[in-house]
């Protein structure tokens, strides 16, 4: 099943159709994540997030996330996530994230989790961007305690005219807590654009060092 469903990833990320955009590029995100949990349940994060593109040769934005999240229980989560673009030379960008997550448990190593989001495109500066929704499927396979593989599925379904989907990124990812509190965070992205869309294709490598703290009252998190 786990197999079967990594190679679907694989064969979907590597199809050619025909409405495919063409582009060839190589760009990164470089991230330092800070998170704080308030309680059990209520959390705070801040990201910043500095990208290159044109084969890494050229810098092209910087953002800031900030989001707060709130954990149910074990299994559903929720986070509400604002992502500010400061862009050379152009107006500002923002977009907000409205998250749902799910985590399902399927063998002591293999964990599914399910990413719902409504990605909302706060037209500032006069910007007219799309909005999207998004299901991530994303398969966890945890080979120590303190590291884990995973593979992800994120597909960008255009809500505003027209409506149709509109790109999908597929996600390979080693995650690796550190020491107390720090973990690094590698991905690789292969991105494809479907039509007249403002999604290009091109691969992606990310970088994200992160920090966790915690209120004196609540556990401390491993990474």
């Amino acid at each position: 099943m786990y197999l079967r469903f990594v190679f679907i990833l694989v064969v979907l990320g590597y199809g050619t159709p025909k409405d495919t955009v063409a582009q060839d590029d190589l760009s990164s995100w470089t991230t330092i994540q800070l998170n704080y949990n308030i309680t059990e349940q209520w959390s705070l994060s801040l990201r910043p997030i500095m990208r290159h593109r044109d084969n890494l040769g050229a810098y092209n934005n910087t953002s800031i996330d900030f989001s707060v999240g709130y954990k149910l229980n074990k299994v559903f989560s929720a986070s509400l996530l604002n992502r500010h673009f400061f862009i050379p030379d152009t107006p500002d960008r923002e977009f907000i994230f409205l998250d749902l997550k799910a985590k399902q448990t399927l063998s002591p190593q293999w964990t599914l989790q399910h990413l719902l989001r409504y990605h909302f495109a706060n037209n500032i500066n006069d910007r007219i961007d799309p909005d999207f929704l998004r299901y991530q499927p994303k398969l966890v396979f945890g080979l120590k305690s303190h590291t884990k593989l995973f593979a992800m599925l994120d597909p960008f379904y255009r809500l505003t005219n027209p409506s149709s989907l509109a790109g999908a990124r597929y996600e390979l990812g080693y995650d690796r807590a550190l020491r107390k509190g720090l973990g690094i965070n590698l991905q690789y992205w292969y991105q494809k654009g479907y039509g007249n869309t403002p999604i290009t294709t091109s691969h992606f490598i990310i970088v994200n060092l992160r920090k966790t703290f915690s209120n004196k009252t609540t556990d401390s998190t491993k990474g």
